[in-house]
C-alpha cells in the first residue's frame, strides 16, 4: 500500500492545456492575427516548451517578434486567464478527500513556476489538503527529469516506491 500521493498539476488536477491555448490566442489577436484552433480545440500543439510554440506560431502565422518577449507576456496572460475562473478536474476534489480520509500524505509536483501553481491551488480550492508542494522554481531539472517528485517524495519523509504518482 502507498503511503504518499504526488499530483502533477497540468492536465490532471486541472485542464490547463485550454488555458494556455487561450493566452497564445490573446496575445496573437493583439498581433492582429486570427488563430484558427487545432483538432484538439487548442490554437497550439501542446507538449512543447513555450519558446518552441512561439517559434511554431511565428512561422504558422508569418510574423516576427522577439520570442523572450512573447514569453513573458504569454506567463502573464496565462496568469489573468487563470484569475478569470478555473476548476478543477472532475472527481479531483472527491479523490482527495478520500486519500485524506485514509490518512495518505498529498503533494503536487510541478512543472509550473511557483506563482501560477500557487494561484491554481488557491482557484480551486485544495491547497488545504497538501503538505508538499514542489514546482519549477525548487528543483534544478524540471519534467520530465524527474526531480519534483524525488524533492515531493523527500519533504513528504517517504520512500519514492511508497508513492503513487
Amino acid at each position: 500500500m502507498f503511503k504518499a500521493a504526488i499530483f502533477d498539476m497540468d492536465g490532471v488536477m486541472v485542464d490547463t492545456e485550454h488555458i494556455q491555448s487561450r493566452a497564445f490566442e490573446i496575445i496573437l489577436s493583439e498581433l492582429g492575427i486570427t488563430a484558427k484552433k487545432t483538432k484538439h480545440g487548442t490554437v497550439h500543439v501542446a507538449g512543447g516548451t513555450t519558446h518552441k510554440i512561439w517559434d511554431t506560431l511565428k512561422k504558422q502565422y508569418h510574423f516576427d517578434a522577439d520570442t523572450e518577449e512573447l514569453i513573458k507576456k504569454k506567463r502573464v496572460m496565462v496568469l489573468n486567464v487563470i484569475r478569470q475562473g478555473i476548476e478543477p478536474l472532475p472527481g479531483l476534489l472527491d479523490l482527495l478527500a478520500d486519500l485524506q480520509g485514509r490518512e495518505i500524505s498529498l503533494a503536487i509536483a510541478t512543472s509550473a513556476q511557483k506563482e501560477r501553481a500557487e494561484l491554481i491551488t488557491e482557484k480551486i480550492g485544495v491547497g488545504k489538503h497538501f503538505t508538499v508542494t514542489i514546482t519549477a522554481n525548487d528543483v534544478i531539472n524540471v519534467k520530465p527529469a524527474p526531480d519534483v517528485y524525488l524533492k515531493a517524495a523527500e519533504l513528504l519523509g517517504v520512500r519514492p516506491a511508497d508513492c503513487i504518482v
